[in-house]
């Protein structure tokens, strides 16, 4: 289970997406081009369906499709 706080990684090709309040179309799309570190934020709250989380990467919320969520292993 992925809870808020914790740090996970997304790998390279994945897209990130973000929204303007209240739309559903993204406002921005980021493509990692390698793996990136990311702090889990919350559900995300955008009519995409359940399978979306919110997280923190390179100073800004994006929301990415869980099943390319990876938690991070000591």
């Amino acid at each position: 289970m992925i809870k808020v706080g914790k740090l996970c990684y997304v790998p390279q090709d994945v897209v990130l997406m973000q929204f303007d309040e209240g739309k559903t179309s993204p406002k921005a799309y980021y493509k990692t081009d390698k793996p990136q570190s990311v702090v889990i934020v919350g559900e995300s709250d955008r009519p995409l369906g359940g399978n979306f989380i919110e997280v923190f990467c390179n100073g800004q919320k994006w929301c990415v499709d869980r099943t390319h969520l990876f938690e991070m292993r000591e």
